[in-house]
């Protein structure tokens, strides 16, 4: 069968400093993500879908102040009832509203491990695959002088250094 995938990145871009509080622009690009969520999940019709949440602590933190919790765990309830299955992600799941990993709802937790040196390397070596790049640029040394970095971070590395290529290579 057709399967389809729908990942929404609910804070990428607008809750970038937690200690602010988000302004209504901000608040209202939130729901609209969860809105848009909830109703592409509920059209698909004949098609089996997976949703994948990324970054739901910006909407369902687990301090409690969290005026977008309730909607977002709604849309969730809403969306496997609707026969979806659905895959919340967080960097730091500590951080997420108890609401939303409740049993009946979000209820299994998967915790991966951060990559090992040959992992990362391998990660790096896959990101980099479409960038020319000199024979000598050591991957291994870069790997292992990345500990602690998971997926994301090795993509903002390998973005950063392709840009600082480029503008050496326009000065």
């Amino acid at each position: 069968k057709n399967i389809r995938r729908i990942v929404v990145k609910l804070g990428t871009g607008v809750l970038t400093d937690s200690r602010k509080q988000p302004d209504l622009a901000q608040i209202r690009q939130l729901v609209g993500q969860v809105a848009a969520l909830r109703k592409a999940g509920l059209e698909a019709g004949g098609t089996r879908e997976i949703i994948v949440l990324d970054e739901v602590e910006a909407i369902a933190p687990a301090d409690g102040d969290a005026p977008l919790a309730p909607t977002l765990v709604a849309a969730v309830r809403d969306l496997i009832a609707a026969g979806r299955a659905v895959i919340a992600m967080s960097a730091v799941p500590d951080t997420v509203d108890a609401d939303l990993v409740a049993p009946g709802l979000l209820s299994s937790r998967i915790a991966l491990g951060l990559p090992d040196q040959p992992t990362r390397r391998t990660m790096i070596e896959r990101l980099s695959r479409t960038l020319a790049l000199a024979p000598d640029v050591p991957l291994d040394d870069i790997a292992a002088r990345t500990p602690g970095f998971v997926a994301a971070d090795l993509v903002t590395l390998v973005h950063a250094a392709a840009q600082q290529a480029a503008c050496r290579e326009q000065a």
